[in-house]
C-alpha cells in the first residue's frame, strides 16, 4: 500500500495497515476467529422498515439534531422495535419484528417547515418533557435518546412522490 492510499484510509477511518487489523477504537480482531465462526452463529442483521401503522413498544436509538441529507438539515430520530403491541388494519407498511430499525426524518429547510417541526415535536415529545423535566427541545430530544416507549405509528405519504410513504410516531407514552 503507497502513503496516498495510507493517508485516504487513515482520513477515513480505516485500516491502514500498520495497526496489525486493530481499529480506531484501539481494539484489536482476530479474523481467523471471524473467519471461522459458523453462520448460523452470528445473529441476523436488524432491518430497516417502514412498519405496519400500529401501537409498539419502541427503544429510542440515537437522535441526531444536526443530519445532514443533500443540502438540507434534519432531526433525525432512530427506534428500535422491541415488541408490536396491536397492529392497525392495512396493507401498507412491512412486517415487523423485534430488533427491526425505522427513524423520522424532521426536515427545517424552510421558515414554515420548521414551524410544524417545532409544533409536531412539542406535541409528541410532551411526556418526555414532564417525565425528564427539560424545557427545550433541543434538552428533551437529548433526554429522548436511549427511552423505551410505546409509540402509535403511522404511515405518512410522501407529498411528492406518492408511491412513497414514512413512518410518524403521533403519540408516545412511557412503559409502567
Amino acid at each position: 500500500m503507497d502513503e496516498k492510499q495510507k493517508a485516504a484510509l487513515a482520513a477515513l477511518g480505516g485500516n491502514t495497515g500498520d495497526d496489525s487489523g486493530s481499529s480506531e477504537s484501539g481494539s484489536s480482531v482476530d479474523m481467523d476467529s471471524i473467519l471461522n465462526e459458523d453462520l448460523d452463529n452470528i445473529p441476523d442483521m436488524p432491518d430497516f422498515v417502514n412498519p405496519k401503522e400500529g401501537v409498539y413498544l419502541l427503544h429510542v436509538d440515537e437522535v441526531d439534531l444536526a443530519k445532514e441529507i443533500g443540502d438540507n438539515r434534519a432531526i433525525s430520530i432512530s427506534y428500535v422495535i422491541k415488541e408490536l403491541i396491536q397492529a392497525k388494519g392495512t396493507e401498507m407498511g412491512d412486517d415487523v419484528k423485534e430488533g427491526d430499525k425505522f427513524s423520522e426524518l424532521y426536515f427545517m429547510s424552510t421558515p414554515k417547515g420548521a414551524e410544524y417541526v417545532k409544533q409536531h415535536l412539542k406535541k409528541i415529545l410532551a411526556p418526555v418533557s414532564i417525565q425528564m423535566g427539560t424545557a427545550n427541545l433541543r434538552d428533551t430530544l437529548q433526554a429522548f435518546s436511549g427511552c423505551d416507549i410505546y409509540g402509535v405509528v403511522k404511515l405518512k405519504r410522501d407529498r411528492d412522490d406518492k408511491s412513497k410513504y414514512y413512518p410518524q410516531i403521533t403519540k408516545i407514552a412511557f412503559p409502567g
